[in-house]
Order: structure tokens, then C-alpha cells, then sequence
């Protein structure tokens, strides 16, 4: 009799397995004049030719992998001129993902807005989280990278919300800071 239990064993490790495996979807809201709306980016060549060099630089930097890459980057782009983030949001709300990042350009009211989002979602359980630069929203579904010394990007917050969506633990980013995914602490930084 102690086949059935080994089986079923092997079959949740299985399943758990496969559940972790579906993580790691991340949401990019850009803005750009070409190629407005959306896209899922599973490489580099499907990344939308025409739009800037800096966008391109952006999604190139979210699916930067290390002992596991993303599965998917699902990206959204409205047009240059918009002031504000909600078409992004609108569409994010029908979207299923993990990690949700800003656009490079994003401005204060903005990251409010998204945290704003961020809050209204987790209370609908779409676990979902946001990594926003030098934003001190105090919320679990909020990734800050905030405090003394410590100053990210916009342009950089895609690298770091990579890295939360790989699984695995202590890499160096040359270009932004070392951190400890287990653990969410950054333990040096670049200025």
C-alpha cells in the first residue's frame, strides 16, 4: 500500500512544480509613438521593431534572465503624448501576471495611481505586485527600493522586477544593486 503514497507525492511535487512554473509573467506600461497596444514578448525578436532604442533597452532589460528567465513579459504601450498610465491599467486589469512595472518615464502622480491600482486589485485577489522608483508606499504589493543611499531608476525598475520573477536567490546587478530575492533586502548599492 505504500505505492499510492509515493504517487501521490510525486504527483503534488508535480503539480506544485508546474504551478511555479506558471509564475513569472511580468506587465511593462510603456509609452511610445509607435506600436501602441499590446504585445507578449516571449525573446528578444519579439520585441516591437519600431518603437525607441529606450523602450527597446527596457523590455530587452525585463527579460534578462539568470538561472531562470521570465516566462512571459506582457507589454503595453500607449501613445507619447498620454499623462497618465490608466489606458495600461485598464487593459493590465485583464490581464493575468505577477509583477507590474511602470513606464521609464513615469512621474510621481503616476506611481500613486499605480499604487492606488496595485490596491484596489490585491483587495479583488489578483495577487499582484508593482516595483516603482523611489516610491515609499508601505505595501505588501509594492516593491520598494527606497531609503538612505538607495535611488533607482525608472529606467532600471524593470531589471529589478526581472529578478522577482526568476526564483532564485543572490545575483549581482552591476548596473542597479545586489539583492536577495528570498529575503528582499538589497545589501549594496550603486550611486
Amino acid at each position: 500500500m505504500g505505492t499510492p503514497g509515493i504517487f501521490v507525492s510525486f504527483k503534488s511535487a508535480a503539480s506544485d512544480a508546474l504551478e511555479l512554473w506558471e509564475k513569472g509573467t511580468l506587465l511593462l506600461l510603456l509609452k511610445d509613438a509607435k506600436s501602441q497596444g499590446s504585445h507578449v514578448i516571449t525573446k528578444s525578436s519579439d520585441i516591437p521593431t519600431d518603437i525607441s532604442d529606450d523602450n527597446k533597452q527596457y523590455i530587452e532589460r525585463a527579460l534578462i534572465g539568470y538561472e531562470n528567465k521570465p516566462k512571459k513579459v506582457l507589454v503595453y504601450i500607449d501613445t507619447a503624448e498620454s499623462e497618465n498610465v490608466n489606458a495600461g491599467l485598464a487593459w493590465a486589469t485583464t490581464q493575468q501576471f505577477d509583477y507590474l512595472c511602470a513606464p521609464p518615464t513615469v512621474t510621481s502622480d503616476e506611481c500613486t495611481e499605480i499604487v492606488t491600482w496595485i490596491k484596489a486589485e490585491r483587495e479583488k485577489y489578483h495577487a499582484v505586485r508593482a516595483v516603482l522608483p523611489n516610491q515609499e508606499a508601505d505595501y505588501e504589493g509594492i516593491i520598494n527600493f527606497t531609503g538612505d543611499g538607495i535611488k533607482i531608476s525608472a529606467e532600471k525598475t524593470c531589471r529589478i522586477l526581472q529578478s522577482y520573477s526568476g526564483y532564485y536567490c543572490w545575483h549581482s546587478y552591476e548596473d542597479v544593486l545586489h539583492i536577495c530575492t528570498t529575503c528582499r533586502s538589497a545589501r549594496h548599492y550603486k550611486t
